[in-house]
Order: structure tokens, then C-alpha cells, then sequence
């Protein structure tokens, strides 16, 4: 089962630079297959910066609600 998780960045001053976030969980194991990916943006909303990639080290583990 494929898992997301995002996130994003939670200001009210209009000075300060943003984030959005993305990590998913593919499965077992995680190099290889699991994805993260974040993009920020300057206090006027443009993009300033995005990159995304699988990793090739390493593990995302999500918390899965029971079912």
C-alpha cells in the first residue's frame, strides 16, 4: 500500500519564505522506492526552489491507521 504524507509550512507573517512538503511511503524497502519532494516559495508566493527524487539510502515509514 502507498502512503503520502504532506506538509506545509504554517506562517501569518508575509515576510517569510514557505514549504510545501511530500514524503511516500511505497513499501518495503524503502531505497530505491519511497519519494520525497518539497518546494519553497519567497513572502510574494514564487517558487524560489523545488527538487524530488527517490531515495537511494534509507526508509520512509508512514503510521497506518488500524483496520
Amino acid at each position: 500500500e502507498i502512503v503520502s504524507r504532506d506538509w506545509s509550512s504554517d506562517v501569518c507573517s508575509s515576510d517569510l519564505y514557505t514549504f510545501d512538503a511530500r514524503a511516500t511511503d511505497q513499501g518495503e524497502p524503502g531505497a530505491g522506492r519511497d519519494t520525497f519532494a518539497i518546494t519553497i516559495r519567497d513572502p510574494k508566493g514564487t517558487v524560489v526552489a523545488t527538487i524530488s527524487g527517490t531515495l537511494a539510502a534509507g526508509n520512509i515509514q508512514s503510521t497506518r491507521l488500524d483496520r
